[in-house]
């Protein structure tokens, strides 16, 4: 036997210590107490780690409401707008995403004006010490006041998100897996698929870093989907297929997988939904044509192909044909914290992990129902950037993707003007699952996304 099939899952907006850093811990229950041989050293939290408190007084004698640090933590049931969550909705308002917004966290200090990592390390003197001022006096939380910083230093806990838990005990964990870029959620889901960022007027112009970017004219890298299509090119059948459940933010940010969702040059075989739940009998909004089998659809026939790229619903949306208002709606199984891209409220209430928990239970009970496909299958769970949640371990230094990329630009952003891609992401959840790998096992070398295409 041997490995056919690459399937990767890639999650939304969770660091590696808020979904793994209390995977093993003697306050958990038995087997998650103790760490098994080959996971003994993972680098997760020890409860320890800590954030300055925004609102500390030192004026004020020290209390419990006005301590100097806000330590690591794990929540329980809290409320929000008058309305009670459970804890596996925290933070419920949506962390800094921006370019500047990830630097303050990463390097502490003021919120930048200038792109700070040109002599990244040096000079900085508080890593990862920026993730509760950022959150504190982020613009537009016109819903809690005032927000809640101790939310962004929360930790899941192994009851909290079983599936990931069960996965991570019984394959590989990657604790050394970073986001590719220090940015939002389009800039590392394109450098996943094209080791480089969306561009505007190619070599001349300007690389991408924001997700409003995209909504310029966008320059596509040459993509793993095309090299994949050059070296075998396709008698029948298809070499790659991007799954989505809602929409595609692929077909958003790889001018080649959306023009081949669009049919051309010739019908769609390449992008099709997970399975049926978003859609129905209706054609996706990006998509044309008869719709290709789904994931679910292709695993049962055995017909799934080389490398498949799996999509999260990141929003909450109408079951098909469209009504509302609740409960005839599915929820985002996306993990991105808040209501994704919009404001909570009662029509889109937090995103739960829980939903997200259930996806990937989805997903791996799909995989291995077909025993002859996931007996050849590498199983890649990964989440797309940090999300502005806390993580201890400061991201290293990058070797920038080349000179075909041209320097990041953002009107909105000045903190991003000439960032040249030297520095990765913050850490995200990273687990590798293949009937070949041994329970228990960790992978301790440093990844990013750029690892997938390398693979």
């Amino acid at each position: 036997m041997s490995i056919r099939h690459v399937v990767v899952v890639m999650l939304e907006n969770r660091s590696y210590d808020n979904v793994l850093g209390w995977l093993y811990n003697p306050s958990n229950p038995a087997p998650y107490d103790k760490a098994p041989v080959g996971q003994a050293f993972l680098d997760g939290l020890t409860g320890q780690e800590s954030n300055p408190n925004p609102s500390y007084d030192p004026k004020k004698p020290e209390s419990p409401s006005n301590e100097p640090t806000i330590p690591v933590q794990n929540f329980g049931v809290s409320t929000y707008n008058g309305l009670p969550y459970p804890a596996t909705c925290i933070p419920m308002d949506d962390p800094g995403e921006y370019f500047k917004d990830i630097a303050q966290q990463i390097n502490g200090g003021d919120l930048p004006d200038a792109n700070p990592y040109g002599d990244y390390p040096k000079g900085a003197p508080a890593l990862m010490q920026g993730f509760t001022t950022n959150y504190a006096h982020l613009d537009g939380f016109d819903q809690q006041a005032p927000p809640t910083p101790a939310w962004i230093m929360n930790y899941f806990t192994p009851s909290q998100v079983p599936v990931s838990a069960f996965l991570a005990r019984h394959y590989a964990v990657c604790d050394r897996w970073f986001a590719s870029v220090p940015a939002q959620t389009f800039t590392n889901r394109t450098f996943a698929l094209t080791a480089a960022p969306g561009v505007h007027g190619g070599s001349g112009g300007f690389s991408f870093v924001d997700d409003s970017q995209w909504a310029d004219s966008l320059t596509g890298m040459p993509s793993l989907f095309e090299v994949l299509d050059r070296v075998k090119p396709a008698p029948a059948g298809a070499h790659w297929k991007v799954y989505f459940h809602d929409y595609s933010i692929t077909c958003m940010t790889v001018p080649y997988v959306k023009e081949r969702g669009e049919g051309k040059p010739k019908n769609n075989v390449n992008v099709s939904t997970f399975d049926s739940s978003d859609w129905g009998d209706l054609t996706p909004a990006q998509l044309a044509g008869k719709l290709p089998p789904t994931f679910v659809d292709d695993v049962a026939k055995g017909t799934l192909p080389p490398f498949a790229f799996l999509e999260p619903r990141y929003g909450t949306r109408n079951k098909p044909p469209k009504v509302t208002p609740p409960p005839n709606r599915l929820p985002a199984n996306s993990n991105h914290p808040g209501a994704g891209y919009g404001k909570v409220n009662v029509y889109a209430p937090p995103i739960d992990v829980s939903s997200g928990e259930l996806f990937l239970l989805q997903v791996y009970n799909t995989l291995v129902s077909n025993p002859k496909v996931w007996a050849e299958t590498l199983l890649i769970v990964t989440y797309d950037e940090h999300g502005g949640l806390f993580d201890h371990v400061p991201p290293p230094p990058a070797t920038p993707p080349g000179p075909s990329v041209p320097e990041a630009h953002c009107d909105t952003d000045s903190a991003a003007d000439k960032f040249t891609f030297n520095v990765l992401g913050c850490r995200v959840p990273a687990i590798v699952i293949s009937p070949y790998i041994n329970p228990g096992s960790s992978i301790p070398e440093h990844f990013d996304h750029t690892s997938i295409i390398k693979t």
